[in-house]
């Protein structure tokens, strides 16, 4: 485990200090340094995960090592999302002259299709699990009289259809895991 460890220490180094920088940054409102440092985190925690996804883990190691990065991969993949675009939006793009909540679909639309990359290629359902719980809060922010009281029916049909599809996802690879634990049981 020590080889695992020593993988992936720098790149949990050079992301955590990242993080650090990036709370002062996001704190004083210098978007597009925020949306640099959070997309060098992001991209230390893929290369975290596909480092973890390689190595032959204890179930102590999946649930203090696997699961929390993953779970950490989860968040920093929409908080990636949401800090880009806060920078668009910062600098006064007008989207093309596309309205925002036609942007806000193809934005959620993308954020379902990294995914469903992630979830069906690692089989990682902790990090669907995180996407799921971000657009379910999406959406309870679309319809709530507390939010925007359903003023966007696009974005909130379109959350709610990749809501059924993120679970469709998950589902279909749990199957494809079960599947695979059968075969592997089987053979032995």
């Amino acid at each position: 485990r020590e080889s695992l460890l020593n993988n992936i220490n720098i790149l949990f180094s050079v992301s955590s200090v990242a993080n650090a920088i990036w709370i002062l940054t996001w704190h004083y409102e210098k978007m597009l340094l925020a949306t640099i440092l959070i997309i060098v985190i992001l991209i230390c925690l893929i290369l975290i995960n596909l480092r973890i996804e390689r190595s032959k883990l204890s179930l102590k190691e999946k649930m203090f090592i696997y699961l929390p990065f993953n779970v950490y991969f989860g968040w920093l993949t929409v908080a990636t999302i949401a800090n880009i675009t806060t920078f668009l939006v910062s600098t006064g793009w007008g989207g093309f002259g596309i309205s925002e909540d036609i942007w806000t679909a193809i934005i959620l639309i993308v954020g379902f299709l990294i995914a469903g990359l992630v979830i069906m290629r690692q089989r990682n359902i902790a990090y669907g699990l995180v996407i799921l719980w971000s657009y379910i809060g999406i959406y309870v922010k679309h319809i709530s009289k507390d939010g925007w009281n359903s003023e966007f029916p696009l974005v909130t049909t379109t959350v709610t259809v990749l809501i059924v599809l993120i679970i469709i996802t998950m589902l279909y690879t749990l199957f494809v895991i079960k599947k695979k634990a059968k075969k592997e049981t089987v053979g032995n």
